[in-house]
This record gives C-alpha cells, sequence and structure tokens, in this order.
C-alpha cells in the first residue's frame, strides 16, 4: 500500500529516495504513529521531504493519494462482532457519541483474546 503513496510522492516531484521510504517504514515498523491520518502526515512529511521548497508537492500528493481515509475507521467500526461489544463495560456500551463509541469499540477490539 504505501509503495503506491512513495511512488505518488515521487510523481508530484518531491525527490524523496528509497532511503528516506525505509525510514518511514521503520519508524511505523517501532509505532511513532498509529491510528491517526495527521500523526501519519507530519511523520511521511518529516521522512520524505528534506527541502520546503517541496512541501506544497508533498501535501497535494498527499491529499490526492488519501482523499477520504477520515471515512475509513467509521466503516470499520460498524463492523465489529457482537461477542466483542458484550465484553464491553456497561458505561462503554452507553456511550453517546459517535466518537466515544467508536473509542468504546476500539477499545473492545484491543481486550478481544
Amino acid at each position: 500500500m504505501l509503495f503506491d503513496f512513495f511512488f505518488t510522492v515521487r510523481k508530484a516531484g518531491v525527490p524523496a529516495s528509497v532511503k528516506e521510504f525505509l525510514t518511514l517504514l521503520e519508524a511505523l515498523d517501532k509505532g511513532v504513529v498509529y491510528g491517526s491520518v495527521d500523526d501519519f502526515y507530519t511523520l511521511s512529511k518529516i521522512c520524505l521531504v528534506k527541502d520546503e521548497a517541496y512541501f506544497d508537492r508533498f501535501d497535494l500528493a498527499f491529499a490526492q493519494y488519501f482523499k477520504g481515509v477520515e471515512a475509513i475507521p467509521d466503516a470499520i467500526a460498524t463492523e465489529i462482532p457482537a461477542a466483542w461489544l458484550k465484553k464491553m463495560s456497561p458505561t462503554a456500551r452507553t456511550a453517546t457519541t459517535p466518537k466515544a463509541s467508536a473509542s468504546a469499540r476500539k477499545a473492545a477490539a484491543t481486550a478481544a483474546p
């Protein structure tokens, strides 16, 4: 998946090297960021762009490649198995806001064996 992102950035005119891409992959592997598009944006910009003259090109490539990504977590959260939801605490089950519900579902998913 990220190979296509790397090539999109390169195609936009950002002279990112393979070493810089491997640095990004290593940071992701070590858990520097997780689950946040904004955090991934910042990390990938730090790793792949070495000259501020290319910031705008990177921003355009990132927006083009990850268009609509913010909507994915809600779609995934609706497919959580009922067994996991039963394991949640009563407080978590009665969460009223979508953000709280998503957080509760995520907590239940990580607690599942």
